[in-house]
């Protein structure tokens, strides 16, 4: 029998993720750091400029969190998940860290210092409230109380499109056939944004909300992990390296993952060009945890927290006062990543529990009135 890509293997390359997503928004902005703050190497060991580069580098992890989620995806409507049922299960997941993290910002952080990071648009978020605003960031068409939640929008739009193109693939059988028709479909969206933004006719769309989301060249990988989760291609990628012995597999791991830093640290190579990239990253990844079972297990647990941890780490990154000065007390930079990822993984925790306290509750209440 064909071997797969589980469930596991796919939480714990979340967990790599999104571990790389608090790098990524944590070490290389500095504009959103405190003013003067400059990072530092512990004991010298090496130059703090490659923290600022190595954070650059981890925001593959936007296209790699595409493509396993154009994968669930696939197996979720194979299974007989509705569509409906897929995007209020994201929306839902959204709303539960919404009602929690929002009230506590304008609560504690309406009145907080407006200078607190050198971009002081970040600090005063919370400084006035209106029903309006609370109406569209709830139903994600705004983003003004964090503005890393544009993600949301974004990837229920792909959810929809990638619905359509599960269904329009749906008789083909070839690899080869379905990766150059999503290949030839990011070519075309990156020539119609190319176009708009050079006066094209096109440009007369503008910000057109539609067209913006149905032409997002964000999602090509997601479409990507479509077809490598119907061809089961990633598991297939992974049997070529176990034909090599453990120590094997971890050079040749360790190795494409540099050349993969090195080819992406090159001006000829474009986020556009992340799509044919992440499905080796990924596997690279996940051959390296392989080998480590302790580590895949911690990863796993990990990526099971990581939707509250993407949508709850911002605030402790720029936009709480207090969590920021917590975040930024060291100049060491993983041990500031670690902070962070200790508080995002603390709430993420809080809130699963609250929800699961509310659920008992609600049983029981439910329990006593039927005996009643």
């Amino acid at each position: 029998m064909e071997k797969t890509f589980t469930r596991e293997d796919t939480r714990a390359m979340k967990g790599i993720a999104v571990i790389m997503l608090l790098v990524g928004h944590l070490w290389p902005f500095t504009d959103r750091h405190p003013a003067g703050f400059e990072w530092t190497a512990p004991f010298g060991l090496y130059d703090p400029r490659w923290i600022e580069i190595i954070g650059w580098a981890a925001h593959i992890t936007l296209y790699v969190f595409l493509f396993l989620g154009g994968y669930g995806l696939y197996h979720q409507i194979k299974r007989g998940t509705k569509l409906h049922e897929v995007l209020l299960g994201l929306y839902r997941n959204f709303w539960k860290v919404f009602v929690i993290m929002i009230p506590i910002a304008f609560i504690f952080c309406s009145n907080q210092p407006s200078d607190f990071l050198a971009d002081t648009s970040l600090c005063s978020r919370y400084a006035s409230f209106s029903l309006r605003d609370l109406a569209m960031n709830f139903l994600g068409l705004e983003f003004t109380y964090n503005s890393e939640w544009w993600f949301i929008t974004a990837y229920a739009a792909a959810i929809v499109t990638g619905y359509l193109l599960i269904l329009a693939l749906g008789r083909s059988r070839s690899f080869w056939v379905d990766a150059a028709a999503v290949t030839a479909l990011g070519v075309l969206i990156i020539v119609i944004n190319s176009l708009k933004s050079s006066g094209h006719a096109l440009s007369a769309l503008g910000d057109n909300f539609i067209f913006y989301y149905l032409f997002n060249s964000s999602a090509v990988p997601f479409y990507m992990g479509i077809v490598f989760a119907k061809h089961n291609g990633l598991a297939r990628l992974r049997a070529l390296l176990e034909r090599y012995t453990k120590p094997g597999r971890a050079l040749i791991a360790l190795i494409g993952l540099f050349l993969i830093f090195v080819i992406r640290q090159t001006e000829a190579v474009t986020y556009d060009m992340d799509v044919l990239i992440v499905p080796f990253f990924v596997v690279l990844c996940m051959t390296l945890a392989d080998l480590l079972p302790a580590v895949k297990k911690a990863l796993a647990y990990l990526g099971r927290h990581c939707n509250n941890i993407w949508l709850v780490h911002s605030f402790y990154c720029f936009y709480f006062y207090a969590a920021t000065r917590l975040v930024y007390c060291t100049t060491d930079a993983v041990l500031s990543l670690l902070i962070l990822l200790g508080l995002s993984l603390g709430s993420s925790i809080a809130i699963d529990g609250f929800y699961s306290a509310l659920r008992k509750l609600s049983s029981r209440l439910k329990k006593t009135a039927v005996k009643a």
